[in-house]
């Protein structure tokens, strides 16, 4: 959408209404409100979040082997500690700020106020764009990070994409893959500040390695060939987020199911798998066995997508927002903001048909059952760090998640009988019709 706003000159869309929003119960969802409230009062991710943001998570996740490295090659980063929460406040951090009315102000403000990174006061680097910036392409220094940042939201392009591709290059470069002169002249290297900033900068103009990076690592790796495949991070197209399927192998299906490609928030099974969330009144996703066994993943990919679809897709919660909460809490607010009297039940049926609708789409614009699969360079083991040795057997796993879904294990669609039974006929005819 937004390179369709681009091509138009479209700068903004601004909407402006007299009418408050009206709630269906009012009354009683004030009341059930100040219940609500003591929840997030006594949560510790919401104070971790009100504390450090997003990248509350960066000390860990760098220990834990859950941040990526040097374009998922490394396990093992010792300057990284110069990243986290206490560097981040003290270089940096100035304030913070909240989406309206929410509780959790995870909203970093930065500034800096003199030398070569020095920007005005703005939203902060988000832990992905740490993640990114700093353990991928292997630059300690949070300022420039910020500062990287900065280019990002005023050039309106993704930290996430940006970084990988960058790394994606760095990668093919150091091991002889391409040369300098591919890049355009940069002498593109991991740990370099100035070819990174020159990268970033001419990303937005297309010109120079802009160019380049401006395609994304998949559409780069199939200009160069096949040698450099075994270097991208992306599932159907998209470049995989800073959690690492090989410390958590449930990430190996919610990236590789994602409609959109590799994503973390195209459904549950990210914050679920990772206890960031915690649903009880849904047994898989409570107990979904050892985070590096294969076992049980499965089952908690079906639900984690089915109630993925009401949660984050549909009613539209913030993952960190509703983290807090169990589903009875979502559910029950729902309700007496909609006014609908849906159970549990209810919500993840409907759940389950929209993820049928997605997936359908996905089908017509030519995704297989092989697109289901992450790349090499994410199933590779590490010879070092917290999950040495260790990695998702996505064929397995998929395997049994075809079955439970009913999804033909070639053409990657949902059974004809599957689709009738939930009320999806008319995708039916699109997918074997014609």
């Amino acid at each position: 959408m937004g390179v369709v706003f681009g091509s138009k000159k479209l700068k903004a869309v601004v909407v402006q209404g007299n009418e408050p929003v009206q709630i269906a119960k009012p009354s009683k969802y004030k009341e059930y409100l100040k219940e609500i409230f003591e929840v997030y009062k006594e949560n510790p991710t919401m104070a971790a979040l009100k504390d450090s943001g997003s990248n509350s998570s960066y000390d860990l996740s760098l220990q834990t082997g859950d941040l990526p490295l040097r374009n998922w090659s490394k396990g093992v980063w010792p300057e990284g500690d110069l990243l986290g929460s206490v560097k981040y406040k003290d270089k940096i951090l100035v304030g913070i700020e909240t989406c309206y009315s929410c509780p959790v102000a995870c909203k970093r403000v930065v500034e800096i106020k003199d030398g070569p990174y020095k920007i005005e006061k703005g939203p902060g680097p988000e832990y992905e764009t740490v993640g990114e910036f700093g353990g991928m392409l292997q630059i300690a220094d949070i300022e420039f990070i910020a500062y990287v940042n900065d280019i990002a939201n005023r050039m309106g392009f993704d930290t996430i994409t940006a970084g990988s591709t960058i790394a994606f290059l760095g990668d093919l470069h150091e091991n002889g893959v391409i040369d300098k002169s591919f890049l355009h002249g940069v002498d593109l290297k991991f740990g370099d500040k100035d070819a990174v900033l020159q990268t970033v900068k001419s990303i937005a103009d297309r010109t120079g390695i802009g160019e380049l990076v401006s395609l994304g690592s998949e559409r780069i790796a199939n200009l160069i060939g096949e040698k450099a495949k075994d270097y991208i991070t992306t599932v159907k197209g998209l470049e995989a987020p800073m959690h690492d399927p090989r410390g958590n192998f449930a990430l190996a299906l919610g990236y590789g199911l994602s409609v959109r490609g590799a994503c973390h928030v195209s459904s549950l099974v990210f914050p679920v798998s990772s206890g960031f969330m915690y649903f009880p009144e849904i047994p898989e996703l409570t107990d979904f066995g050892d985070p590096c066994s294969e076992k049980l993943k499965p089952e908690l990919a079906v639900k984690a997508e089915d109630f993925g679809m009401f949660f984050n897709h549909s009613a539209i919660w913030c993952i960190f927002g509703g983290a807090a909460l169990n589903a009875t809490q979502v559910v029950t607010l729902f309700n007496l903001v909609t006014g609908f009297d849906y159970s549990l039940e209810d919500i993840l049926k409907r759940g389950e048909k929209i993820w049928y609708l997605k997936r359908g789409v996905d089908n017509l614009f030519g995704i297989e059952s092989k697109d289901d699969r992450l790349p090499k360079k994410l199933k590779t083991p590490l010879s070092e760090g917290f999950t040495q040795d260790l990695a998702p057997n996505d064929e397995k796993m998929l395997s049994k998640y075809y079955k439970l879904r009913d999804i033909d294990s070639i053409t990657g669609k949902p059974s004809k009988e599957k689709l009738v039974s939930i009320g999806l006929s008319d995708l039916l005819k699109l997918l074997y019709e014609g």
